[in-house]
């Protein structure tokens, strides 16, 4: 069951996350709220986690910069 409520969550194909290991998340997801993102990782995990008030999915990569 879902715990926190989040504005967006932005599921994806691949997240390229850009920190310092470059880490590449397939089949992952993003938990925005307001203008923070507040959390990355794998789709299931983050659905686990998070309710989306709007839930976004698309077939392309994100990338976001400094996680």
């Amino acid at each position: 069951m879902s715990n926190d409520i989040v504005d967006i969550i932005v599921k994806v194909k691949y997240v390229f996350t850009m920190n310092s290991r470059r880490e590449i998340i397939v089949d992952g997801a993003v938990a925005i709220n307001g203008n923070e993102i507040v959390a990355v990782g794998k789709a299931p995990d983050i659905e686990a986690k998070f309710r989306g008030e709007t839930v976004l999915s698309y077939r392309k990569a994100l990338f976001f910069q400094d996680l």
